[in-house]
């Protein structure tokens, strides 16, 4: 009886251990991660300041030829 409660201890301690080590890792990959302005990461930011350009560009082209 007593091996087999230490074995179900031994079990628990290995399954608190794989979730602290998970949880660490999960912490490090979020704090890795470059996040800019308004907490979008930059690669994104960069992507919808592209988009803004474009639409300005296309707005400023619109107002040329109708000019």
């Amino acid at each position: 009886m007593t091996d087999s409660n230490t074995d179900v201890r031994r079990a628990i301690a290995d399954v608190e251990l794989l979730r602290r080590v998970l949880n660490q890792v999960e912490q490090e990959k979020a704090e890795n991660r470059p996040v800019g302005l308004f907490g979008a990461t930059l690669n994104a930011n960069i992507l919808l300041q592209g988009g803004a350009f474009c639409i300005a560009l296309v707005f400023v082209i619109i107002e040329i030829l109708s000019g």
